[in-house]
């Protein structure tokens, strides 16, 4: 198996789009009942294009694919400055990883994740992270075989709603930021 890693370019984004576009199941939470997979994966995908269009601006962020014998077979993005949230300690974040299906127990995702390892050791990084769905076992397992470690863990619970009407919530909320004006302001 002749495995190449390399930065996605422009013409990767198609197998990037179709790729992603199955591999959105493996990002929502089954603890989130049955949401709209065809919104979820518009997001996805509406993510990721913003990605594409920003990347440039980003050079410590890296868009990786993996090809196996010509084949592209997944694709990782991370990036190689982003401090840790409580200690401030630099760190490489990987935001995503996707690989089809039958190509997780082979060498490919291990010479992706060494390729991302050693771009964050070439960056004088000592810590690399990401975050995982629970019920991704085969990633979780990948991560785990590989020497990660669960550091934190995100605790969710469905919120009971007592009113008859499923939407007076956001009713509510919409009706009480009405006529208010929000500015955003975005620093790079």
């Amino acid at each position: 198996m002749n495995i190449l890693i390399r930065e996605v370019s422009e013409e990767d984004f198609s197998f990037v789009s179709e790729l992603a576009s199955d591999a959105v199941k493996y990002q929502v939470s089954p603890l989130r009942g049955n949401p709209d997979m065809e919104k979820a994966r518009e997001n996805y995908l509406r993510d990721l294009e913003i990605v594409r269009l920003n990347m440039s601006s980003y050079p410590n962020s890296h868009f990786l694919i993996a090809m196996s014998d010509g084949v592209k077979a997944g694709f990782l993005l991370m990036a190689t400055d982003v401090s840790e949230s409580t200690t401030g300690i630099e760190q490489a974040w990987i935001f995503d990883i996707a690989l089809y299906e039958n190509y997780w127990e082979t060498v490919v995702p291990h010479k992706l994740l060494d390729y991302a390892e050693n771009l964050a050791r070439e960056k004088g990084l000592r810590h690399i992270a990401l975050q995982l769905v629970c019920s991704n076992e085969k990633a979780l397992n990948f991560f785990k075989s590989r020497g990660y470690e669960e550091e934190r863990k995100r605790m969710f619970m469905k919120l009971p709603f007592e009113a008859e009407d499923p939407d007076k919530h956001r009713k509510d909320m919409l009706k009480a930021l009405e006529g208010i004006k929000f500015k955003f302001k975005i620093d790079k």
